[in-house]
């Protein structure tokens, strides 16, 4: 995680380096605040690499929480993972990919699914989510899908 900032940081100035300062001035001789530029020309143009940075940091951030599943008192909510990717297709074949990365190292003992809900419904439907894991990810039993879309959680609370 001490990699993420910094080489985000990295990633958005070189970003920021590739706008011309003519732009900036071009803006203020037409009367354009400071708050103006940044907002109307400078943001726009850095967008992409605020997604490729997300992108890369996410990466990092992934594979580190499955570090951090390891331990055997971490649990690891997949259920947002097609809201993450919400800018991929139904089915989320990225999606996919990221649950098949952390039950490959972790199994499916320890994941569940289901606790952001209402939150993410903004981006994808609560069917999506679902068959996120019911439907799309064939790399999964059917025991350990019903594992995750409820009996893990039992387990957890003890209900």
């Amino acid at each position: 995680m001490t990699v993420n900032l910094p080489f985000a940081i990295w990633m958005l100035r070189s970003f920021i380096n590739e706008i011309p300062i003519e732009m900036d001035e071009a803006a203020l001789m037409d009367g354009c605040s400071e708050i103006g530029i940044f907002f109307g020309i400078i943001l726009p143009l850095i967008i992409p690499g605020f997604a490729a940075a997300s992108i890369f940091v996410f990466r990092i951030a992934w594979k580190e929480m499955i570090t951090l599943g390891e331990n055997p008192n971490v649990w690891i909510d997949i259920a947002s993972l097609p809201a993450l990717f919400g800018d991929h297709e139904y089915p989320y074949p990225e999606a996919q990919r990221y649950l098949k990365m952390v039950y490959e190292t972790l199994g499916s003992t320890r994941l569940l699914w289901g606790s952001d809900i209402p939150g993410i419904l903004s981006q994808v439907t609560y069917r999506q989510c679902l068959d996120l894991v019911k439907r799309n990810c064939s790399f999964l039993s059917p025991e350990e899908k019903k594992n995750i879309l409820g009996e893990n959680a039992k387990k957890l609370f003890k209900l």
